[in-house]
This record gives structure tokens, sequence and C-alpha cells, in this order.
């Protein structure tokens, strides 16, 4: 299990509080995602977002997924996103957890400012280089995200985008 190294705290207005992240995710939440959408003219940019429900299977006023997955059609590289998001009447949307990854990793290492890593309310956590590449697959990147949000999704995401007629390579 991977063991994360102290956060970096960062006071954002679009994030919530560490505390109100805890009380979200200590809760079982429910999904059933819908269909990969290109995200305007790239075709190598796809999005699925969906609603989340109690163990009622009650909608969660406000809280919803989003999952998003680039590639470089010249350059190689993938980035995968996965955020868990608060959107309360009259507050901007908040993101409560989200796991960034990407590949190639950041010359820098750890410290580089877009190396891999977690927002946990108001936390960012770097990933370890060898969780920084298991989560570059996607299928990684959703399990891993909806363990740690405490989600269970009423059926699996597909992530095979050669049905959309885009192929990874």
């Amino acid at each position: 299990m991977y063991k994360p190294k102290k956060p970096k705290s960062y006071h954002k207005k679009d994030c919530v509080s560490n505390e109100e992240a805890e009380d979200i995710k200590r809760k079982p939440k429910f999904g059933t995602p819908g269909e990969w959408v290109q995200q305007g003219e790239n075709p190598f940019w796809h999005c699925i977002s969906f609603a989340l429900a109690d163990k009622t299977r009650v909608t969660i006023p406000g809280l919803f997924v989003e999952i998003s997955h680039l590639t470089g059609k010249k350059v190689k590289f993938e980035k995968n996103k996965a955020t868990l998001f608060l959107r309360e009447p009259g507050q901007p949307l908040r993101r409560v957890i989200q796991i960034d990854v990407k590949k190639p990793l950041p010359k820098g290492g750890e410290r580089a400012e877009d190396w891999p890593h977690e927002h946990f309310g108001q936390s960012r956590i770097p990933f370890t280089k060898e969780l920084a590449q298991s989560l570059i697959n996607l299928n990684v990147t959703v399990k891993y995200f909806l363990d740690r949000s405490n989600i269970q999704l009423d059926e699996s995401i597909d992530v095979d985008f050669k049905k959309l007629e885009y192929e990874l390579k």
C-alpha cells in the first residue's frame, strides 16, 4: 500500500478542506459511468463524468466524478486525471480528491511541479516513482482513484479507445 509523504498544504478556494475531504471519502458512494466523450476538436482527449449516489441509490447533491485521458499526437505522452468534485449552491466548483499522472515522468523528479501526485482536500502529495509509473495505465488510475475515494461502480469503465477509432501508440 502506498504511504504518502508529508503533504504540502494548499489553501486554495477551489479545494475543500482536508477535514471535508476525509468526511466525504468516509461515506460509501456509488456511480454509473456513462460513455467517453471527445473533448472539443482534439481526437486524443476524452472525458467521462457521472454523478454519485449513496447506498440507497439516492443522488448525493453536488458530488460528481470526472476522469480524463489525453495523449499526444506527435509527441509521445499520456496524461490521466481523475477528480471527485463538490458543487454546492452559490459556491465555486471545489476539488475533493484528484489523481493526476503523466508519462513521461518530468525530468525534475519528485520535486517537479508537474510530478504525478494526489490532491486530497488542500494537500498535494507526490507519488513515488514506482507508483507514478504504474498509474499511467488508465485502468490502474481508475481503480486507484475509486479506492482512494470510496466509490463503487455499478458497471466498469470501458477504456478501450479503439472502439472510438482512437488508437494509443
